[in-house]
């Protein structure tokens, strides 16, 4: 398992030191024997006394080797780690810049499974969550998009939310099942469905300013001081002469359009599309 992690590490790179199984401070400033990866290379590591912030170095020792009856000196050279400071400064080390790496039965008791990690990532945010995100040098989150209408590639086409807020959807009416014109027209069953309009032109109806006539004071008979002509005909359609001089006020439309919005602030509008 050691020979194993040493490749994973190596593999990764091998910069940076790491400690790989013991070392462990046993009491006070005395530490067990263990193996390290410095560089990349994996060693033994004596253990001894030694604090955090000191320093560990690399030893070699070299061994002859007699063969026959000659002597080959220098033949196996070990390499070992201990607490102290080569002379110069080579190849020595902080204790406190290693890393502990865990085990494969550590790593494996940490891990979450592909499902498992799925399942978080739906309880965080499923795919196609929409919410209103304030752009920080217009920069928008991974995984998301702003909901601009356009086609994204594995999810499909993005609701185009530009210049609109939303409203629940109710599913008691769709096409099929509308009984008047307002469902068919503002057609809240079916999610994606637009409607309503910033500015709006009142009509007569709407104003409040319909069809009547209004008689204006004049002669009844030989009564001069008639006040007939000053009384409002009920019936604005009544061909009923109340004063010599009538005058019919038709339907009147607004002639200009009124602000329909609420106090509202402009917000990136995304989704996420992972």
């Amino acid at each position: 398992m050691i020979a194993q992690q040493a490749y994973q590490l190596t593999a990764l790179g091998g910069a940076g030191n790491y400690i790989l199984s013991g070392c462990i401070n046993t009491s006070g400033n005395n530490w067990s024997s263990g193996w390290v990866v410095i560089s990349g290379e994996m060693l033994p590591f004596t253990g001894g006394v030694g604090t955090l912030t000191g320093n560990v170095r690399i030893v070699e020792t070299k061994e002859a080797v007699i063969a026959g009856y000659e002597t080959y000196h220098d033949v196996y050279v070990r390499r070992t780690v201990e607490f102290g400071t080569n002379v110069g400064g080579t190849n020595t080390h902080v204790w406190n810049t290693f890393t502990r790496v865990k085990s494969n039965i550590e790593l494996a008791a940490q891990s979450a499974t592909k499902e498992e990690l799925l399942e978080l990532s739906y309880l965080m945010m499923p795919k196609g969550s929409i919410i209103d995100f304030d752009v920080i040098n217009n920069v928008i989150p991974n995984g998301f998009h702003e909901a601009d209408g356009s086609f994204i590639e594995g999810y499909g086409w993005l609701p185009d939310r530009r210049k609109r807020v939303s409203v629940g959807r109710d599913t008691r009416i769709n096409q099929s099942q509308a009984t008047n014109v307002t469902d068919l027209t503002e057609n809240y069953g079916v999610a994606g469905s637009t409607g309503g309009r910033p500015n709006v032109l009142l009509t007569g109806k709407q104003s409040g300013i319909q069809k009547h006539r209004h008689g204006i004071a004049g002669t009844d008979g030989n009564d001069q001081s008639s006040t007939k002509g000053r009384e409002m005909n009920p019936n604005p359609d009544s061909t009923e002469d109340y004063g010599n001089q009538t005058k019919y006020i038709d339907n009147a439309d607004a002639l200009e359009a009124h602000e329909n919005r609420m106090p509202y602030y402009v917000a990136c509008v995304i989704v996420k599309v992972v």
